[in-house]
């Protein structure tokens, strides 16, 4: 598999993570805070598929043709089959909508990001992505740190919106 199809993969990906928080935002649009938190979610999301187009639009065609791992393809394949608006139906409470926000960001966009800032040696820009995708992943812990246990977070129940 070549650099394109990934990073086109991995592009739907992270379209698909952003529509996700947007869904979990409608969910507990109840709560002014919890709601703010999966719409910066998206947002971040929708700042990482800029960032992936901005790569891809930066390549040549001999770049964008050059061999990937076959497991990091799968990998981004396999979250974007995974992943789809029907998993926001499960979502009962505040609870399951950390669980789903902590598989979403298990997808491997970050090692595609890693890929490719190290296949072409962009340092700089591989930090700032680096620095964007680990502040990321601290609001989500930090988030579900604020409501306390597992207890405490399925108390906070989830609107039974239309996940689409």
């Amino acid at each position: 598999m070549n650099l394109e199809n990934l990073l086109k993969q991995a592009m739907e990906l992270e379209k698909t993570q952003a529509m996700v928080y947007k869904g979990l935002e409608k969910k507990f649009s109840f709560s002014k805070e919890i709601a703010q938190f999966w719409a910066e979610m998206a947002e971040d999301e929708t700042g990482h598929y800029e960032r992936i187009v901005e790569m891809y639009n930066k390549f040549g065609p001999e770049q964008l043709s050059v061999e990937v791992d076959n497991n990091l393809y799968d990998a981004v394949c396999k979250g974007l089959h995974e992943l789809n608006l029907s998993r926001l139906s499960n979502v009962c409470d505040l609870c399951d909508a950390c669980e789903l926000a902590a598989e979403v960001e298990d997808y491997e966009t970050t090692a595609v990001f890693e890929f490719v800032h190290a296949r072409f040696k962009n340092d700089a820009q591989r930090l700032d992505v680096s620095n964007a995708i680990f502040a990321h992943l601290e609001k989500l812990g930090s988030f579900s740190d604020r409501f306390g246990s597992v207890d405490n977070k399925r108390l906070i129940k989830a609107l039974k919106t239309d996940p689409t």
